[in-house]
Order: structure tokens, then sequence, then C-alpha cells
């Protein structure tokens, strides 16, 4: 079998049977796959469990009973898993397991432990840092923060201190009517009289003042305590708490009382010469 002649054309070596360019033998470039970068917590540890911290378990805090049911912070729970786990887990245990969670666990070397940390939180943006203190209920207003400087670093920082040793949070409560404290103490005892309070006895003081005069100088024929009210309000300018109208009733029964007294001890000419006459 005789084999076909290879021709030299500008030294390429050309098939005269085919016509086809005959093949190369230069060394091809060897293709290298691409390394990628990874991070030591987006590798799954294989759901084993770090050691137990010194805080309260999240899943033991009753506030976060209401925002670990909430679907709007799965992105925000996957990130706190990856955060304090170092590692995705499975979507459907990551806040099983993050309710067990009670608190970082330091090893050999805090320090730098802790600042590898805030590390990795400082990573993610600032709006899922956030989320996921709405998620864990810590409190992340502008006026809780020094100079109301509530930049990302400050909440990195509160988020990582809550991690360290979770535990409740507790909101200061205002009381009930109580004043602010740039109110003068004189206008929250005006609200609180307002309102229908006791008052302070200064105030109860005045208001009795103003009833007996008002009572002095009413028409006992036909005025009433609604009318009494009314006039009094128009003698001192402004409107009177209801206080005011149970101190006329009260000194309007003392009154009757006090005629009733005066009757008894009144012999009956007496009280036939007071009588008015029948017609």
């Amino acid at each position: 079998r005789t084999s076909c002649p290879v021709v030299e054309v500008a030294g390429r070596p050309e098939s005269r049977a085919t016509g086809t360019m005959a093949t190369s033998t230069r060394p091809q470039r060897e293709r290298k796959e691409a390394e990628r970068l990874t991070y030591d917590e987006q590798v799954d540890d294989g759901g084993k469990e770090p050691p137990v911290g010194s805080g309260t378990p999240l899943g033991d805090i009753g506030a976060l009973e209401a925002t670990f049911k909430m679907s709007k912070y799965s992105d925000a729970a996957a990130a706190l898993h990856q955060l304090v786990f170092k590692s995705k887990g499975k979507a459907g245990t990551q806040r099983k397991r993050l309710r067990t969670f009670a608190g970082i666990v330091y090893g050999d070397d805090p320090e730098t432990e802790r600042e590898r940390y805030v590390e990795r939180a400082l990573k993610l943006n600032v709006g899922l840092v956030k989320e996921i203190m709405d998620l864990l209920c810590v409190d992340r207003s502008p006026k809780s923060f020094e100079d109301g400087d509530a930049s990302k670093e400050h909440l990195v920082e509160r988020l990582v201190e809550f991690l360290e040793c979770p535990a409740a949070q507790k909101k200061e409560k205002k009381r009930k009517g109580s004043a602010s404290s740039d109110a003068p103490a004189a206008k929250a005892s005006k609200t609180t009289t307002a309102k229908g309070g006791d008052g302070t006895p200064l105030e109860l003081a005045l208001l009795r003042a103003v009833a007996k005069h008002q009572l002095e100088i009413a028409d006992d024929a036909t005025s009433t305590i609604s009318a009494m009210v009314k006039a009094a309000e128009e003698y001192v300018g402004e409107k009177l708490p209801p206080a005011f109208k149970g101190i006329l009733k009260e000194l309007v029964a003392a009154g009757k009382a006090e005629d009733d007294d005066d009757d008894d001890d009144e012999s009956p000419a007496s009280l036939s010469t007071r009588r008015k006459p029948v017609p």
C-alpha cells in the first residue's frame, strides 16, 4: 500500500490527495482552571455545633419569637447563621439552629478572633446589618448612640457586643402622664387636673374659692350647677376642669344640710313667719 506524497508549501506540509493542511506539530498551550477565592465562612461545617456561649439562647428570648417567624428576615437569618457558625447551613434549619446560639466563644486569642468577627460583619452591606439587628431586636436608633452617630462601624460594634452575650434588650418606658424633662411642673399638674385628676392642693383650694364666690353671687331660684360652671368659666376667662363641677356639687349639698339644721332649731312661730303665705 503506497502513501500519498506530501508537498512542502511555504514551510507547511500539504497532502496532495486531500488538499488539506497537515496537523501542526507545535505544542498547544495548556488550559488552566480558574481559581476562585473562598472564605472560611462559606464552607459547610457539616452541622458541627460550636461551644455554648455564656448568654441567653436566642430561642429563649421572648421578643425574638415573633421576628424569627417573619419571612422578610430570611436573608438576615442566612447572613447571621454564616456570621456566627461560619457556614451557610441549610435554608430549612438555619433559624432552628440559630435558636440554640447563646453567644460567641473565643479561643486562645480573643482580641484577634473578635477582630475577625467584626471584619466579617463589616463585609455585609449596611442594610443587611440593620436587618440582622431588627431580627435580634437590637436597638439601632440614632438616639441610642452617643452624639446620634449610627454609622455602619457603630452598628457592627453593637451587633458583635450582643452576639458575645445575647440577652433581652430592655427599653426605657415613659410613665403615663409624666411630663417631659424640659416642661415645667405647673404645666404637668394643670394637664392632670384638666383630665379629671385630683390636682395639687393649691389648685383645689383655688377651685374651691371660685366655687364659693359663684355660690354667693348666684340666684338660688334660677341657678343650676351647669349654669354656675358656665358663669365661673366666664369669670376666670378659661375652661375649668371637671373637678370644679364636683366641688360645686359638694358645696351645694353642704349648704342644704346647714339649712336643714337651722330649720330644726327654729320654733314653729319663726318658721311660720319665714314661710310665704299660700295664695
